[in-house]
């Protein structure tokens, strides 16, 4: 779903003053919280692994993500969410 939403609205795609804002976009996002909503329905299923080289980023804020897709040197296009 969030992708889909990123792809509708040409981030990166073409002329600057053509693109709809991040800001705009995480304004739209609707509020979920992972652990709430879907973590904590299915304990039973739960496990954890150790893991080395990963990095976390809570994308709570519009400039979080900008900073991540900066950082990882990705395109906000349609082409990044294949």
């Amino acid at each position: 779903m969030v992708c889909r939403l990123f792809s509708r609205t040409g981030l990166g795609a073409g002329p600057k003053d053509t693109d709809t804002s991040l800001d705009d976009l995480f304004a739209s996002l609707p509020s979920f919280s992972f652990s709430r909503h879907l973590l904590e329905r299915i304990p039973e299923n739960l496990c954890a692994l150790k893991v080395t080289g990963v990095r976390w980023s809570d994308w709570g804020q519009s400039d979080r993500i900008e900073g991540d897709i900066a950082r990882l040197g990705m395109a906000m296009g349609a082409q990044a969410c294949v």
